[in-house]
């Protein structure tokens, strides 16, 4: 039920984005990755072994101006691992919504543009 209002909340501003005026200019794109994840029990002995994930989502680059942009971004991540305590095989599961924004300067290089958040 919240990744249903997460994702309504997300194509709703991409859409707001997208109406925005003429002087703004906005991108959207899709992101993937993948990771390697292992959780460590400091309480505990246990066995850990990495296992893999990922994520996948979408972002909005929005310009405000030659030099600086926003980039509001919506990840679904999914990661596991398991664990061996005591004896005893568990699998770990972890799954979660990022939505991170970030405050982009862009300045030219050559023909192109040099990022920094």
């Amino acid at each position: 039920m919240k990744a249903r209002i997460i994702f309504s909340v997300f194509v709703c501003s991409l859409m707001s984005v997208m109406s925005m005026n003429a002087q703004t200019k906005a991108s959207v794109g899709i992101k993937l990755n993948g990771n390697l994840t292992n959780v460590k029990l400091t309480d505990m002995q246990s066995d850990n072994k990495f296992k893999a994930g990922g994520s996948v989502g979408g972002f909005v680059l929005i310009n405000f101006s030659e030099h600086f942009a926003l980039q509001p971004e919506l990840l679904f991540n999914y990661t596991e691992t398991s664990l061996r305590i005591l004896g005893e095989k568990t699998k770990y599961k972890y799954a979660g919504v990022e939505i991170p924004v970030y405050a982009l300067g862009k300045y030219k290089v050559g023909k192109g543009h040099f990022l920094q958040v």
